[in-house]
This record gives C-alpha cells, structure tokens and sequence, in this order.
C-alpha cells in the first residue's frame, strides 16, 4: 500500500537524520507502528545490514552512519523537524556543546 503523506515525511525524517536508505527506515517504522522514536531506537539496534537484534544492548550503539548515539541522534531529529538541515543541526549541536536548548535558540535567533 500506499504511505501517506505524513508516513513519507516521516521516512524522510529519519532517512536525514540517521543517513540510511528508505527501504530499513520504512520497514523500522512500520514495525513500530509509525512511532519515529521507537523505530530510531530499532534500527540502532538493527543496523542495515547486520543480523536482527531483539532487545538493544544496554550501551546503545552508535548509529553507523552518522556515528551519533540515539540521544545524539534524536536532537539532531528534533531541529530538523523544526526546518533546519542536518548539516545545521549538527554544526550547532557540536558547536553548543549537544546542549538542544541553547542550540535551537541559537538556530531560531538566526546564528
């Protein structure tokens, strides 16, 4: 079937953030009923490629693509669904020291 809209961007979401190809993002997040966070955690825990998991590990992994834990991962997910690049959040993030508050003041207030 069909995505909708909102499933799309939600692909496209996690497909920017985490640097991964549509078809494990999709099936992350129908596996967790369209829950963007929990499919996150999910696909840390089953990277493409790599022999399923069932629980992820108590040291969360780093994403292999961006080399970010999920916590890392899910402040860079949140400037972007405030409409700033990754490449944007990223560079504030590293520059503000990961701290999203001061970040995203830091994006809205224009630098």
């Amino acid at each position: 079937p069909r995505l909708t809209e909102q499933q799309e961007h939600d692909v496209q979401t996690l497909r920017d953030v985490m640097d991964l190809p549509r078809d494990p993002v999709v099936e992350a997040l129908k596996r967790c009923r369209w829950n963007q966070a929990e499919a996150m955690e999910w696909l840390f825990a089953n990277p493409p490629g790599a022999a399923l998991a069932e629980t992820p590990p108590a040291d969360a992994p780093l994403s292999p693509a961006l080399g970010l834990s999920p916590d890392k991962v899910a402040k860079v997910m949140h400037i972007t669904n405030l409409g700033f690049s990754r490449e944007q959040a990223l560079q504030q993030l590293e520059t503000d020291d990961w701290d999203l508050q001061r970040a995203t003041n830091h994006l809205i207030d224009g630098g």
